[in-house]
């Protein structure tokens, strides 16, 4: 698994031994559901433009990372949203994922 910085090349070796915790939990469609003042029932729904999480998760006794890689993925967590750099994740088997400032496949 590699995380890059789109932006200045910056590449993370991540274990491939971490799986992605939250892949299927999520839905590109919302809906809320409400009653209006006259009783009748109000149903909104659309398809989120962005927000969907990544939850890498490993077994205690695997998917160890070097302090160096942990120290590194702790500064692009803490970085502002404003000056949040584009960065992909490459899985296995071709998929990928982007974060702030990029265009997702999802």
């Amino acid at each position: 698994m590699l995380l890059t910085d789109l932006s200045d090349g910056v590449s993370l070796s991540l274990p491939d031994d971490l799986l992605w915790s939250d892949e299927h939990s999520w839905s590109p469609a919302v809906s809320s559901v409400s009653y209006l003042l006259n009783g009748a029932l109000l149903v909104q729904s659309a398809l989120r433009q962005a927000g969907r999480p990544i939850t890498l998760v490993g077994a205690p006794d695997m998917a160890w990372v070097t302090r160096a890689v942990l120290g590194q993925l702790h500064g692009w967590a803490s970085s502002s949203p404003v000056s949040a750099k584009c960065r992909s994740l490459y899985f296995d088997a071709g998929r990928w994922a982007s974060f702030p400032g990029c265009l997702s496949p999802w």
